[in-house]
């Protein structure tokens, strides 16, 4: 059907055909008695059309001590062959056929630290997908996460369809308050039963932190403090130790463990009166609210079992 628009009426094609063949007086009557403006090219007309972004929100869990959590380079040059996201993106993406994803995460850990527990929060931002699966292909995120199960570097679990509010809880779930981590640590010297005893003795202990040296080029300088919540040893032999951690948010483990020059005190080496390096570390979980004695026992225990599946 036809219509007016600013004085123009807008005609099917066929009509356009009968026009032509119209007097200049007639085609000016059907304009409304104003001439039409001279055409000096070709007329193009494009039309885009974008989806809303969707959010594929869940938790990851990292197996592999040489994997980013995005793709690395450095001046160019792939650093790492894979990395997180990429892991996650091979199963999803060929489902949504977005135009383009972004990762984005609570957080990370360093490439050499796994992340196990309950794993770490993330969202895969889908934007302008091609695919909508059904509302009610119920088992597609079930589907998902039984596909990354089988992999050996990344699982997920608890995938759900989230909002744009997801990047609020993200942000939320950097800041709680103590996450729980298991390392395992040398000591410069024979530890003793004392020792250990000591380190179980434990409460509430602040430190202060300086920017650790090898993360000065990109974090401010400044002293940070944090809180050590519990410590709980087991011995491995001689000189070697299993430490479980609880911390406040935000906490160097590793510089908390091996002293960082002296930039983080007090540390495990003066605890122990000794010098002390770690050689692993795990995050085990990243939201313990509360230090009620069965969460701390139980997040232990946890962390020597997956220490010594090794």
């Amino acid at each position: 059907m036809s219509q007016v628009m600013s004085g123009y009426q807008m005609v099917s094609a066929n009509n356009q055909e009968k026009i032509v063949g119209l007097p200049g007086s007639a085609i000016l009557s059907l304009s409304g008695g104003v001439a039409p403006l001279p055409v000096k090219g070709a007329i193009k007309e494009e039309i885009l059309c974008s989806r809303e972004p969707i959010y594929l929100a869940g938790h990851y869990l990292k197996f592999s001590r040489f994997l980013s959590q995005t793709p690395w380079e450095v001046d160019g040059k792939r650093m790492y062959e894979t990395s997180i996201q990429e892991e996650i993106e091979r199963i999803v993406l060929p489902i949504f056929l977005p135009r383009t994803a972004k990762f984005h995460s609570g957080g990370r850990e360093d490439i050499d630290v796994r992340m196990l527990g309950e794993g770490r929060p993330f969202v895969l931002e889908l934007i302008d997908a091609k695919r909508i699966p059904s509302s009610f292909d119920e088992g597609l995120l079930g589907r998902i996460e039984a596909d990354l199960k089988k992999n050996p570097l990344v699982n997920v679990r608890g995938l759900y369809m989230d909002n744009e509010k997801c990047f609020e809880r993200l942000k939320e779930s950097e800041t709680e308050k103590i996450k729980a981590y298991a390392c395992i640590v040398h000591c410069s010297r024979p530890v003793k039963p004392e020792d250990i005893e000591n380190l179980h003795k434990v409460r509430d202990l602040k430190i202060a932190q300086k920017t650790p040296l090898r993360v000065l080029h990109r974090r401010t300088l400044m002293i940070r403090e944090k809180i050590i919540h519990r410590l709980r040893a087991v011995q491995l032999n001689e000189q070697f130790l299993i430490v479980a951690v609880l911390s406040s948010a935000g906490t160097y483990i590793k510089e908390f463990v091996h002293g960082d020059l002296e930039r983080t005190v007090p540390n495990l080496g003066t605890l122990l009166h000794a010098e002390t390096d770690i050689l692993q570390l795990d995050v085990l979980k990243l939201s313990l609210i509360h230090i009620s004695e069965p969460t701390r026992l139980l997040s232990i225990s946890y962390a020597v079992f997956c220490l010594k599946k090794k």
